[in-house]
């Protein structure tokens, strides 16, 4: 099948699929071979989306009987990681699977593995529902490959989540704006034998993102782009600063005992069984909270800023979620799998995230009226608004695939005393020294 005709045949396909019901059906599934596309995602176990994630699939498969989902989905990230590594260097790629960082996907793009999705642009019904933006961090022409490659099912805001009875029980009585405010209320926090961030840094993400806050709260995101670009330095001074402000809060007792150790579901259990106050996370993480016991006491406020750095405060972190295609399978999996993503940011799915889930959508044409202008959502929208440059991970504009992890190992060991900050910094400005 030429790709002109399997866009007929896809666009065909989204007419349907865009009606909302399954007329045709039975004539086009004798049409089609039966195939099996697998999708590696990271919504299963205890994540908010993993019910949703199985209702999608099943409804999928309903309306489209020839195809059959393979969910090869793993929730940890760096089993996850290793689990996509691994499919890759062995040729064994799955159809669809969640992008791991922005440009951890231009080397997939450069050897052709990964779909150019601007050809799904065709179907402009389903293009244009999209948000202004949401498709320009995968977008790599600046690194000289055309096109887009990852499709946004949603943008992954970052705050910090809090409990308002800990906070009023501890005298706190506005949540942070500046690290002076922030650090006042750990104090007010431990006073009351309060634990003030629940931390899990057994996986070693959670200590990372922290890092993240941090670093565009004293370096700024430009400096971790420019870094990217080789413009600048981990052993520039901002970012040894930010080093050293990660381990002035891990001094101050800000997080729990031993909390390298710690894993997701242990921080997790002590912030919603009220032994911690804060926990520095995404939007992801809202199904989480409106699902806990505790769930009428949480807040989410933006990272504070450092005074000093006044000029950093509209810095935040925010994750572009997205899915990349193969672009090595055959045409009939090729057709499925476009299917699929295009079924999975629909309208119509994307609404139901927003409602359920409460993910921010990537769509601009959802219907929101199932949300409460109080509830977590709209506040993580209020943040989003309130930032004018973001990126996800400190490393996220780095080419060099091995930082995401190097990074945070390296955190790690520097908060259980290996090294200290400047040594830190040194060892991670090596690993890209030595990979140049």
């Amino acid at each position: 099948m030429k790709k002109k005709r399997l866009l007929s045949v896809l666009l065909a396909s989204a007419m349907v699929l865009s009606l909302g019901t399954p007329g045709g059906t039975a004539a086009a599934q004798e049409e089609h071979e039966p195939v099996t596309i697998r999708v590696l995602t990271r919504w299963t176990g205890t994540d908010s989306m993993t019910p949703l994630f199985q209702e999608i699939k099943e409804g999928f498969m309903e309306e489209y009987p020839w195809i059959t989902i393979q969910d090869d989905s793993v929730n940890e990230e760096s089993a996850y990681l290793n689990v996509l590594n691994t499919a890759i260097a062995t040729g064994d790629m799955p159809n669809i699977f969640y992008v791991p960082t922005v440009m951890g996907c231009l080397e997939y793009a450069k050897s052709g593995l990964i779909m150019d999705v601007s050809q799904l642009f065709e179907d402009t019904e389903w293009r244009e529902g999209f948000k202004e933006g949401v498709f320009e961090p995968f977008d790599y022409s600046a690194y000289g490959v055309e096109g887009y490659y990852a499709v946004p099912f949603s943008i992954g805001v970052e705050g910090i989540f809090y409990n308002k009875a800990l906070f009023e029980q501890a005298g706190i009585e506005k949540v942070p704006e500046t690290m002076e405010e922030m650090y006042d209320a750990i104090e007010k926090l431990k006073a009351i034998d309060v634990v003030p961030f629940a931390v899990g840094a057994d996986e070693t993400w959670r200590a990372g993102h922290i890092l993240n806050w941090l670093t565009y709260k004293t370096a700024g995101v430009q400096y971790t782009i420019d870094i990217g670009a080789r413009k600048a330095k981990w052993t520039d001074e901002p970012m040894v600063q930010s080093l050293q402000n990660y381990m002035d809060l891990k001094e101050a007792g800000a997080f729990p005992e031993n909390y390298e150790g710690l894993t997701y579901e242990e921080e997790q259990n002590m912030f919603f069984g009220g032994q911690a106050a804060m926990d520095v996370n995404g939007t992801w993480f809202i199904g989480n909270c409106t699902d806990s016991a505790i769930a009428e006491d949480i807040g989410i406020f933006a990272p504070p800023y450092y005074e000093e750095n006044a000029e950093l405060a509209d810095n935040g972190i925010a994750y572009p979620q997205a899915f990349c295609l193969d672009a090595t399978c055959d045409d009939n999996e090729k057709e499925a799998e476009i299917l699929f993503i295009k079924y999975m940011t629909s309208q119509m799915i994307e609404s139901r995230m927003a409602n359920e889930v409460q993910l921010i959508p990537a769509r601009k044409d959802v219907d929101l009226s199932g949300l409460d202008p109080d509830s977590l959502v709209y506040k993580a929208m209020e943040i989003a608004d309130g930032q004018t440059i973001t990126s996800g991970d400190t490393t996220d504009y780095d080419t060099l695939t091995s930082m995401v992890d190097f990074v945070r190992n390296t955190l790690i060991g520097m908060s259980l005393g290996q090294m200290n900050p400047e040594e830190a910094a040194a060892a991670i400005q090596g690993e890209i020294d030595a990979n140049q």
